[in-house]
């Protein structure tokens, strides 16, 4: 999970060989880390991406909607749109499963 300093050591990692994590590697948000977290720049960030990848999770505000374009926003993972809802929240179910395998192959 990272910013912009978590991709560049993800980047580095992977030209030179070493083994890192990666699911969902088709995703743009995936960019920054080993799944389509999106930029992580605090520890409140990170509660909520365990949260939801491990527990049941239902936030008051759940997904955002363009006024004028009708796209579907992730307010969690603002650079990831949608054309509709029905596709928003698949691919939301198929992050979090990504997320979860992430997560636990990080075991130490």
């Amino acid at each position: 999970m990272g910013s912009c300093f978590a991709r560049e050591i993800k980047r580095r990692l992977l030209q030179r060989g070493f083994t890192y994590i990666t699911e969902e590697t088709h995703h743009p948000a995936a960019v920054h880390a080993s799944a389509a977290w999106e930029r992580v720049y605090n520890t409140f960030c990170m509660r909520q991406i365990f949260e939801y990848t491990f527990e049941s999770w239902t936030p008051a505000q759940r997904w955002w909607q363009a006024p004028q374009s009708g796209k579907i926003q992730d307010p969690y993972r603002h650079v990831i749109l949608y054309d509709g809802l029905a596709e928003a929240e698949a691919d939301f179910a198929r992050h979090r499963v990504c997320s979860r395998r992430a997560c636990r192959r990080l075991s130490f």
